[in-house]
């Protein structure tokens, strides 16, 4: 290779390694560096999911129903109007005792008003009420919607906030993921230009007569198997890019910088009890299935307010139909109570009744269940975390060995002590446990969120 082209692929890389991000060390500044923390990722997560805003919509209309069930205990008042028109013969015939009425009261009564008895039927006919009716005992039925709207509310907001954690945690473990896939790809990079500089020495050796000619074609493959990596990591990073620009709303490019959360690798692991009792009494899960059970009573009740009296009070007050819509007509109210009692119903609210008490009982049975599965749940992310905490300690150190074994063998190698199947397994070696010490560290973060999202305490990280 030239030593143009070599210069050319050193400007590319170090290009590459100013844009990355590896852990402890900040991009730099500049005034077109595209800068992202993972809280403002989640921030933008949480402001443009289209899931979190239809469940943010959620919850408002459970507030709505709530409400609804509150109003339903006052009083409904409502204005009746209608117009009708009918057929002169029709009127004709349905007026003639009007006519005859009024000729009697002319004959017999003088000082009587015979407009006073009034047509049974106008041609155009114009009628005017209003109607009142309060509830005042409906079986326990408005109770039960009321604490059926609250349940649902509650049941919608545990919805909501695990919804929230959801997008959170994919978040993070989107945002994780780009940085591992950039850490990755300078590590392919570095591996890449490392082989070729060692290649082209090789050759040099071959060319004086020092190295055979199989040596060169070994790390020719080397080389090969290095940039075949590199493209992975290219794609792996161009992925991981595009899934976290989906998951926040905004899109990104090459250019951006993320900041590897060194607080969040720092913060010390909680006992296994604390995830357990904050699981308890946080996770989502678990409080939509408590408000559904709490769902499921009301709905108990509901069924047995079928076998209670309903009763009502009503008032109307109407102006009698005439022959104009102005209110100029004789006017008359009424007031009573209305008292329905359910006799007989071919025995099918009992069926429903039954059938909802059932159903009651068994979504306790389930709810006993799926305590048992969040608990399991948490114990196994939290074996996680603890295994992952315990591969991070391991890499660094096999990754310290590893560096100080490339070293001294890249040392032996160069005063001919070393063999080039021995320095060329150092280095690959090496790669491995560079590599490993990347892959414990995020698998630690990911599997740390996940275990505060089975707790239900996972949230906006602290700036």
């Amino acid at each position: 290779m030239s030593a143009k082209g070599v210069g050319w692929a050193g400007i590319f890389v170090a290009f590459l390694l100013n844009l990355s991000m590896p852990s402890g060390r900040a991009a730099p500044s500049g005034s077109d560096q595209q800068v992202l923390t993972l809280q403002q990722a989640i921030r933008l997560s949480l402001k443009n999911h289209p899931g979190f805003k239809a469940a943010r919509h959620s919850v408002n209309a459970a507030q709505w129903r709530v409400k609804k069930a509150y109003f339903d205990f006052l009083p409904k008042i409502a204005v009746d109007l209608n117009y009708s028109r009918y057929d002169a013969p029709t009127v004709n015939r349905a007026n003639i005792l009007t006519e005859i009425g009024r000729s009697l009261v002319r004959q017999f009564a003088p000082g009587t008003d015979p407009n006073e008895i009034r047509p049974v039927l106008w041609r155009n006919a114009y009628g005017t009420a209003i109607t009142l009716q309060q509830p005042v005992f409906n079986g326990g039925a408005l109770r039960a919607q009321l604490t059926l709207a609250q349940a649902n509310e509650i049941s919608t907001r545990a919805k909501f906030q695990e919804k929230r954690q959801q997008v959170i945690l994919q978040t993070m473990q989107a945002y994780f993921n780009l940085i591992k896939a950039k850490e990755l790809l300078v590590l392919a990079h570095k591996s890449v230009e490392a082989t070729r500089a060692r290649l082209q020495t090789i050759r040099r050796m071959f060319e004086t007569g020092m190295q055979s000619r199989s040596e060169v074609l070994r790390w020719e493959v080397n080389l090969a198997s290095a940039e075949g990596q590199l493209v992975q990591a290219e794609s792996g990073f161009a992925l991981s890019l595009h899934q976290l620009s989906q998951i926040i709303g905004v899109r990104l490019d090459s250019t951006v910088t993320l900041e590897f959360p060194e607080m969040v690798l720092n913060e010390p692991l909680e006992p296994l009890e604390y995830y357990l009792r904050k699981g308890r009494a946080a996770n989502p899960t678990l409080k939509t299935f408590s408000a559904n059970i709490e769902i499921q009573r009301a709905q108990v009740q509901l069924a047995r307010s079928n076998f209670f009296p309903h009763v009502n009070l009503f008032y109307n007050y109407q102006w009698e139909t005439n022959n104009t819509p102005a209110l100029d007509s004789f006017r008359s109210w009424t007031f009573g109570l209305s008292v329905r009692v359910p006799v007989f119903s071919s025995f099918a609210d009992y069926a429903q009744y039954q059938e909802a008490r059932q159903q009651y009982r068994q979504i306790q049975a389930v709810h006993q269940e799926l305590e048992q599965s969040v608990e399991l749940q948490i114990q196994q992310a939290y074996y996680q975390v603890e295994a992952a905490l315990k591969r991070i300690t391991l890499a660094q150190k096999g990754r310290a060995l590893a560096q100080e074994n490339l070293r001294v063998v890249s040392d032996l190698f160069e005063v001919g002590m070393a063999t080039n199947q021995e320095l060329l397994e150092a280095k690959i070696a090496a790669q491995k446990a560079e590599t490993d010490f990347i892959e414990a560290r995020f698998d630690y973060l990911i599997n740390l969120a996940q275990l505060r999202s089975a707790a239900g305490i996972l949230d906006v990280p602290h700036e």
